[in-house]
């Protein structure tokens, strides 16, 4: 969305709620987030009680943007300056919210992203990359010393996740959702990737003079240089924070075609898990 879209939508409080309203709730009834019914009614002060249980509950209750005391025009804002990875203090200053207030959302948005990352499941690939670095060679910042998991399409989408424990098992149970039945591995090791496998199809062998050199692995450019710039920038991730700033990366390079304001809108609006 571009600014000047952005601002006609924030020109009131009441139009921002009304956007953010549509995409939490679409076409679907309101129900109750206790028990269910959808036998609610509205208060005067515009939430909703349940005529069965009498539950009382806000429009975004049980979504990410109702866990923050924000409105909806600031929320708008917030989620368009994370677009473009303007940092949280930065935030804070342009919006005129408090710099925690703007560390909680942004946590919120990552964890939002997280959720709807882990839900997605990965469909097998022609040909992938699967990437273990073992952590602490070259890195400047501590979080990055744990251990890197990821998988990268060749020109495609990318997976990556840190790794608590690491064994054979692990890794094998993480890549095989993404390989193709009868594919071919390729092993190699490049500079601190401890393991990088490469599958193929068997077909990529036959019938083309150099194929076998078209499935050696790649040097670990598009993403992983992607992802390298800002790892291991100078300001500081903390250890609980950088799961869910890995998967931020995975959303932004897997969306780098594509507009994310709305996506990242959908996502925030969206459901948090156990409390629905």
């Amino acid at each position: 969305m571009q600014l000047k879209s952005l601002e006609s939508l924030t020109a009131s409080e009441a139009r921002s709620r009304a956007y953010l309203t549509r995409q939490a709730w679409g076409r679907q009834r309101r129900f109750c987030l206790r028990c269910r019914s959808q036998k609610i009614y509205r208060l005067a002060d515009k939430r909703y009680r349940c005529a069965r249980c009498r539950y009382t509950f806000q429009e975004f209750s049980g979504r990410w943007v109702g866990q923050l005391n924000l409105g909806a025009r600031d929320w708008l804002w917030l989620v368009k300056l994370f677009e473009l990875e303007i940092a949280p203090r930065r935030i804070a200053d342009e919006i005129g919210i408090s710099y925690p207030t703007a560390l909680k959302a942004v946590h919120l948005i990552r964890c939002a992203i997280a959720r709807q990352s882990g839900a997605a499941k990965a469909a097998p690939s022609a040909a992938c990359e699967i990437h273990f670095h073992r952590g602490g060679a070259g890195a400047r910042q501590a979080p990055a010393e744990a251990p890197l998991f990821g998988v990268a399409e060749r020109a495609g989408r990318v997976s990556i996740c840190a790794l608590a424990d690491v064994s054979v098992d692990d890794l094998l149970e993480r890549a095989i959702p993404w390989v193709r039945r009868g594919s071919i591995l390729c092993f190699e090791r490049y500079k601190n990737c401890d393991v990088v496998l490469a599958f193929a199809r068997p077909s990529a062998l036959h019938g083309k003079a150099g194929a076998a050199e078209k499935i050696a692995v790649d040097r670990p450019e598009g993403f992983w240089g992607y992802a390298a710039k800002r790892l291991f920038q100078p300001h500081a991730v903390s250890r609980a924070s950088f799961p869910l700033y890995l998967k931020e990366l995975e959303f932004r390079y897997n969306h780098r075609d594509r507009q994310l304001f709305e996506l990242l809108v959908d996502h925030a609006t969206g459901w948090v898990p156990n409390l629905l």
